[in-house]
């Protein structure tokens, strides 16, 4: 890699080629005769400052070419510097660079238009506002179009009742309890009501329902109250009613983790029955298999999970075992999965499959250096090892030379050597 450190050429250049571009042809340059380059699309609401116009914009299904600083479409002039006459090599090699590196003009779709209304109309329904309103105004100069969504919100619903009907004193309660997202009096909001299903369902899964999914929960919504206001009544879903006893008793139950199991760097369901698998078990009831020679150490994979035998089964956990052991440098990833115990109906066993990643690796630079008018080159190494002692330590040495030569007739002559060891947090 070589470096010349002459900025103010670099900025010269910079600027030439932005004059260049700023001086290219016009915009609509390959905007078909009769089509219209969208040069704006715009989302306002006169009648309701509190709806995001920014956030609206983005369930628009066709939007304006890409703008820098808010008014540049670099990108579309970059691909209106191709030729028009591609009938030559070197032209059409230029009209596919330039066809590469930009981004073709987006031509106006009334039938987009049409899409993109329909999708702000149901947005501002699941906002509550149930007669919103949603109009075009279109500006057409020099085969450009300016489009403008205009949004008319109207009067919002707002929540005058809410009830829990849900066969489940457990899931009742946290559905009624001060965490919850649904309040008397405010904005119905759809997304409110899946934050709510989300909360509930995290709760339960923390508490040990291994089986309960949010899905299982939906709500009932009567807005024919002719008051701008709704009744919403959670209750399950009718899948949920159509299990047999078995399931039904299984979405209720909490589960506790009979045992761990460690399956270190092999695949169980590809494995070979001439293999040979190494076995432990713990105390504690955790169990480890490998092939081979073990790359990682009991301590560390028990330090970093979170899912222990003889503990309820807890989402939070599974999250932060996937997180901690994905943080280990010689892991390359990491899977986790839970199986019911045959003949016994609140146990769950654990298997955490992890793969190894490159552990050693040398990486190598040279580059030539120029500064106050000396030359020089420098070269540098470093060498990592990512299980130096098979506990997820990373060891890191390098080192760096340069050579300088000096205008005045002298030289220069650097070197360094540096290493460290880094211990898993």
């Amino acid at each position: 890699m070589l470096r010349v450190l002459r900025t103010y050429r670099l900025g010269a250049i910079v600027w030439l080629f932005i004059a260049m571009l700023m001086a290219a042809c016009s915009t609509t340059k390959f905007v078909p005769e009769g089509k219209y380059l969208l040069n704006k699309a715009y989302v306002k609401c006169a009648d309701d400052k509190s709806i995001s116009t920014s956030q609206m914009s983005n369930y628009l299904r066709q939007k304006q070419n890409t703008e820098i600083f808010g008014f540049w479409k670099l990108q579309l002039h970059i691909y209106n510097t191709a030729p028009a006459d591609t009938t030559t090599k070197a032209n059409k090699r230029l009209a596919i660079n330039a066809h590469k590196m930009g981004e073709a003009p987006v031509i106006y779709d009334e039938q987009l238009t049409q899409v993109s209304m329909r999708q702000l109309e149901q947005q501002m329904n699941n906002m509550g506002y149930f007669h919103a309103k949603v109009d075009t105004q279109k500006v057409y100069k020099d085969k450009k179009i300016n489009l403008t969504y205009l949004i008319t919100a109207n009067q919002p619903y707002k929540v005058r009742k809410y009830e829990v009907n849900v066969p489940s004193e457990v899931i009742s309660t946290i559905a009624q309890n001060d965490g919850c997202k649904i309040k008397i009096g405010e904005n119905f909001s759809v997304a409110t009501l899946d934050q709510e299903r989300e909360r509930i369902a995290t709760i339960m899964r923390n508490r040990g329902y291994f089986y309960f999914d949010k899905t299982m929960l939906e709500y009932t919504v009567d807005s024919a109250l002719r008051t701008n206001e709704v009744d919403i009544e959670l209750q399950f879903a009718p899948y949920v009613d159509e299990m047999d006893s078995i399931e039904q008793q299984r979405l209720h139950r909490q589960y506790t983790i009979r045992k761990v199991h460690y399956q270190i760097d092999y695949d169980p369901s590809v494995l070979p029955d001439s293999v040979k698998l190494n076995r432990e078990v713990d105390q504690e009831g955790n169990e480890f298999s490998w092939i081979g020679k073990r790359f990682l150490s009991q301590r560390v994979l028990k330090r970093s999970c979170r899912i222990k035998p003889g503990e309820r089964y807890a989402e939070w956990a599974v999250e932060r075992t996937y997180a901690r052991m994905n943080a280990l440098a010689p892991i390359k990833y990491v899977d986790i999965a839970f199986s019911s115990v045959p003949d016994c109906d609140t146990l769950l066993d654990c298997s955490i499959t992890v793969s190894r990643g490159k552990l050693n690796s040398i990486a190598a630079e040279v580059e030539g250096t120029y500064s106050a008018g000396d030359w020089g080159i420098a070269a540098g190494i470093t060498y990592t090892n990512k299980n130096i002692f098979r506990g997820a330590e990373v060891l890191t040495i390098g080192g760096r030379a340069s050579y300088e030569w000096r205008a005045n007739g002298g030289r220069a002559i650097e070197a360094k050597a540096e290493a460290g060891l880094t211990f898993p947090s």
